[in-house]
Parts: structure tokens; C-alpha cells; sequence
């Protein structure tokens, strides 16, 4: 069984430090740069902060052409190593942010209604939304927000018509 530290400690951190800084992600997005510099650049920030097996798997998406969706092979690997750790992954969408009491209680909710021993809340920030709540546990989502109810009155209004 994989340790949830482990887990996220191995991936999430690298990838999100990729692109956390916009010019180090356009720098390795783009294709005029050579993919040696590219593995430089990886080599120099990351040589002694990681394992030199994920280094290598860096340097194998630089190869491939591959580093622009590190942070989607990031985000598939956490959620396949919560599936094994059966933490249950929720992609929650708000107007907002969220409070800490509300992040509790959500969880607290969620946890009772998927009767899962974890639940981790992949939280977005969505003023679209004008307010309320979008949530997605695996392909059922509760949609609770403004933006939805609006869309489903027009599409009432629609039919009536």
C-alpha cells in the first residue's frame, strides 16, 4: 500500500514548481528551445531535490516532447495513487474561496455521503459561477451553483417555447 505522504510528496510539488513560475513553463513549452537547454535547466533546479528516477522521468518528457502536460501526468498519478490509498478525490468548483470551517464541513458532508474513510478536496476558484458549488467525485456531479440553476431555467424556458 502506498503512504499518502508519499504520495503527494512525489508528485504534485515538482510539477506544480514547474509551472508555478509562468516564464519557466513558456521556457519549457517552447519548441524553439533546444531539448538540451531544457534538460539544464531541469538538471540545475532540481538535481539535488528529487529522486534521480523522477529526474529521469523529467528528462524523458523533455525527450518525448512531453514536459508541457507534466502537470496533467501529475494531477492522473495522484488520483490513481488515491484510488489505491481509497481516498476519495472530490474536484470542488466555487464562486469563492472557501473558509477553513467550510473546507471541514464539506469534507465532513462528503465523507458521509460517500461513506469513505478520506476524502481530499481539489478545490477551484470560479467567479462564473456568481455562487454556490460544483461537485465532481468521480463522473456524478452535484451541480449547486447559480450559473447551473440559470442554465437549467433557460433550457426549461426553451422547451416551453
Amino acid at each position: 500500500m502506498i503512504s499518502k505522504n508519499v504520495v503527494a510528496k512525489v508528485a504534485q510539488p515538482y510539477a506544480e514548481a514547474l509551472y508555478d513560475l509562468q516564464s519557466l513553463a513558456d521556457f519549457l513549452k517552447n519548441p524553439i528551445i533546444a531539448n538540451k537547454d531544457k534538460k539544464n535547466l531541469i538538471n540545475n533546479i532540481f538535481a539535488n531535490s528529487i529522486s534521480e528516477i523522477v529526474l529521469n522521468f523529467l528528462m524523458v518528457l523533455v525527450d518525448r516532447g512531453r514536459i508541457a502536460i507534466l502537470q496533467n501526468i501529475a494531477d492522473k498519478y495522484l488520483e490513481l495513487a488515491y484510488q489505491l490509498s481509497d481516498i476519495t478525490v472530490a474536484k470542488v468548483t466555487t464562486a469563492i474561496p472557501l473558509s477553513e470551517n467550510q473546507e471541514q464541513d464539506l469534507i465532513t458532508k462528503l465523507k458521509i455521503m460517500t461513506q469513505s474513510q478520506e476524502v481530499k478536496l481539489m478545490i477551484d476558484v470560479d467567479q462564473e459561477l456568481i455562487g454556490g458549488i460544483i461537485i465532481q467525485i468521480g463522473s456524478k456531479v452535484i451541480d449547486n451553483s447559480l450559473k447551473g440553476q440559470i442554465r437549467e431555467i433557460s433550457t426549461y424556458l426553451h422547451v416551453v417555447n
